[in-house]
Order: structure tokens, then C-alpha cells, then sequence
């Protein structure tokens, strides 16, 4: 971790945060308002799949990022997360899709 902190960052910040989740001092997971939570209710009901267009790529990543710690099945959201990273393409929802992806691997690989 010290190495990767002393290595010189465009965004600092932005480094920073990564070695903290690392660390798991942080975490991927971030609540949001709107599409997402609808989208959340959904999945609680056993609701997975890929967003009908390509608009709604970044409500369903944010929707990923919000699951809880009590999440059991996370595996399930990796197929369908992957297909979406494939149809983002270079849009914003790319970095969304990425920080889902933390998400899921920090419930699939919780301590304890």
C-alpha cells in the first residue's frame, strides 16, 4: 500500500480512495435516489437483468453499488454486470460499471 501511496497520481484523491478500500478503511458502496432505488427494490424481489436500453446503463450500476452487506447472491450480478461494461462502450456509465464491480467483489469476498 505504501508503495502505490508513493507513487505520483494525477488525481491523488482519487488514489487515495482506492488504497483505503484496499485497506477496507472505505467502501464501494454508495446510496443513490431515483432509477437506482427502484431498480435496488427489484433485485431484493429476485429481479436481475440487463437494463432494456442503454440509457439506464448507469441507473442499474448505481443500483448495484447501493446492495447492502447482507447481500447473499451477489454472485448473480456478475454476468449481467460484465454484459453491461460490454455495451458502455467509452460512455460515463463506464465508470459506474467499475465501481459496482468493487462493490460486488467487496460482498463476495467480505471477511468473516
Amino acid at each position: 500500500m505504501e508503495e502505490l501511496r508513493s507513487e505520483t497520481a494525477s488525481h491523488p484523491t482519487s488514489r487515495d480512495l482506492v488504497v483505503d478500500r484496499l485497506l477496507r478503511k472505505q467502501t464501494a458502496r454508495k446510496t443513490y435516489t431515483g432509477k437506482p432505488v427502484r431498480m435496488l427494490k427489484g433485485f431484493a424481489t429476485g429481479e436481475v437483468s440487463p437494463p432494456a436500453n442503454d440509457a439506464d446503463l448507469l441507473a442499474f450500476a448505481c443500483a448495484i453499488t447501493a446492495l447492502p452487506a447482507a447481500t447473499k447472491d451477489a454472485e448473480r450480478f456478475k454476468p449481467v454486470l460484465l454484459e453491461c461494461l460490454d455495451r458502455a462502450g467509452n460512455s460515463p456509465a463506464r465508470s459506474a460499471i467499475y465501481r459496482a464491480a468493487s462493490r460486488l467483489d467487496e460482498l463476495l469476498h467480505e471477511a468473516g
